[in-house]
């Protein structure tokens, strides 16, 4: 992982609102051990640092078809006061129209494709 900089990931509200307070689900005590696990793991990569806030995203636990626990974060609250970003994807039928009729192999059109995207 790179180092914390000036241009972290933040999240920006919508009119300066205070982000929701959410209700906990109640865990189990094997969730609870899975979820100390997680957090131990990805807090000693340095994916996430530890907070202070007084607010956050309830969680949940859904069992996987292999029996196995997949930890669910609920952002339903939070996505309600943050501004939407909409940005289209280009067609990969309208890009290959804007090639024409060149005559490209695979290798050399999956590098066009990747540059063109990659001007947008």
């Amino acid at each position: 992982m790179p180092p914390h900089c000036k241009f972290d990931h933040e999240i920006h509200l919508e009119n300066d609102q205070t982000p929701p307070h959410s209700h906990i689900y109640p865990l189990s005590g094997t969730e609870l051990g899975l979820l100390h696990e997680f957090l131990d793991d990805i807090l000693g990569k340095g994916f996430i640092q530890s907070s202070q806030l007084p607010v956050g995203a309830p969680f949940l636990f859904a069992k996987k078809n292999d029996s196995t626990l997949q930890l669910c974060v609920n952002f339903w609250n939070l996505n309600k006061i943050t501004p939407k970003d909409w940005y289209l994807i280009p067609l990969v039928t309208n890009l290959l129209d804007q090639l024409g009729s060149t005559k490209l192999s695979t290798p050399s059109l999956t590098s066009t494709l990747a540059t063109t995207m990659f001007m947008w």
